[in-house]
This record gives C-alpha cells, sequence and structure tokens, in this order.
C-alpha cells in the first residue's frame, strides 16, 4: 500500500489536511477532517485487504457526501459547499467510468485525485478561516 513515493506523499498530505482540521478547525471542520480521514483510511484498509470492488469505494464516498450534505446544512461558511460539490464529482467519475468503458484508466485515476485533494483543501481552509476567525473574536475581548 506504501510502496511507492506517490502513496508516501498521498498518505502524508492527507495526514497534515485531516490534522490540520482538528486542530486548527471548529466543530464542521474537525467533523470533515474526521470524516474525510475515516473514508481515506477505509478505503487504504479494504484495498490492502483486497476488495477492490468499484461498488465499495463508491459507497464509502457517498455516505461521506452525505455527511457532508449533514455538513452544509445551515452552514455560515461557503467551504462545505465547496467541498461537497468537489465530493460529488468524486462520486460521479466512477458512475460515468462504469457507464462508459472508453474512459481511460489514467483519466479515471486523475479526476479522482485531483477531486479528493480539492475536497481536503476545502476543509483545510474552512479549518484555517475558523481559526483566524476565533483569534479575531478573541482579540475584541
Amino acid at each position: 500500500m506504501l510502496g511507492t513515493l506517490l502513496s508516501q506523499v498521498s498518505l502524508v498530505l492527507v495526514l497534515t489536511g485531516c490534522l490540520t482540521a482538528l486542530i486548527l478547525g471548529g466543530l464542521r471542520e474537525r467533523l470533515a477532517g474526521a470524516a474525510y480521514l475515516t473514508t481515506f483510511l477505509l478505503q487504504a484498509g479494504l484495498y490492502y485487504l483486497g476488495w477492490t470492488q468499484p461498488g465499495i469505494n463508491l459507497g464509502l464516498d457517498g455516505l461521506f457526501s452525505i455527511a457532508l450534505v449533514c455538513l452544509c446544512w445551515k452552514s455560515p461558511h461557503p467551504w462545505p459547499l465547496w467541498a461537497l460539490g468537489f465530493q460529488l464529482i468524486a462520486v460521479m467519475i466512477p458512475i460515468v467510468r462504469l457507464s462508459d468503458a472508453r474512459i481511460q484508466g489514467w483519466a479515471y485515476y486523475s479526476a479522482m485525485t485531483i477531486s479528493g485533494y480539492a475536497v481536503l483543501l476545502a476543509i483545510v481552509i474552512g479549518a484555517f478561516v475558523a481559526s483566524r476567525m476565533r483569534k479575531g473574536l478573541k482579540s475584541q475581548k
């Protein structure tokens, strides 16, 4: 699972992003970071066990999308909507690949990687904004 440099860099980026959200973020950012990290670890663990059917990752991505919908509900911040939008792209990519066999593997993996990191980036930006807002409120007191 961690046999390539790319997979090691990916793990470091995901752990750094999720820990940033867990440390700096508010409640929404912490929940999103924990959900992202849980989904990532479940997908990696299932891949390690040899369960690589497309429906498994699609189901986990769907559950993560539901978690993001719950975080978007009445959110005063725009980052959950961005994260949900990129996550919905990640959910639709396997569906499109299953429906059209002409899509090549490199396009599939590139789109999944970009959308996954875009979701993580939205969560990290939300954590930094929440941290700055807390610091601003403390300085006003």
